[in-house]
Order: structure tokens, then C-alpha cells, then sequence
């Protein structure tokens, strides 16, 4: 991973845990998308989970492991 996407993966992880009240995760891929998200981008489900406190944790442990979705910078 280049060193821009590990500062954004890094940014990204900061916004969700100090803010977990803008974010949910996607019941049917565990994504971390914004509150307004009304489908998921990535598996198109409408089910979330809206739990602030699952929300940071699930960003924490996101954060903990190696990055495994493919981002725009991979093509």
C-alpha cells in the first residue's frame, strides 16, 4: 500500500471513531458508509447497523488489520 493510501486509510479511520454518529455499517458487507447512505455501494444492501459504539469498534478493528478492498489508487 502506497503511502497516500495508508494516510488515507489512516484519515478515514480517525473521522469514523471521533464522529461514529455520522457513519453505519452495511449488514451485508460490514462497510463503513456515511449515515445518509441509503444503499450500500459496494454489495447494495439497505440494512445497517446505526450503533455508534459498534461503529468505532468495527473501524478500530478495520484499522488493526491489512487493508483488502481495492481502492481507485490500485487500478
Amino acid at each position: 500500500m502506497t503511502t497516500t493510501a495508508q494516510q488515507q486509510r489512516t484519515e478515514a479511520f480517525e473521522r469514523i471513531v471521533y464522529n461514529p454518529q455520522n457513519y453505519k455499517i452495511c449488514e451485508g458487507c460490514t462497510s463503513i458508509v456515511t449515515a445518509a447512505t441509503e444503499l450500500c455501494p459496494a454489495c447494495h444492501s439497505f440494512r445497517f447497523n446505526h450503533d455508534e459504539t459498534d461503529v468505532g469498534l468495527h473501524a478500530i478493528e478495520l484499522h488493526m488489520r491489512n487493508a483488502t478492498s481495492v481502492i481507485v489508487l490500485d487500478r
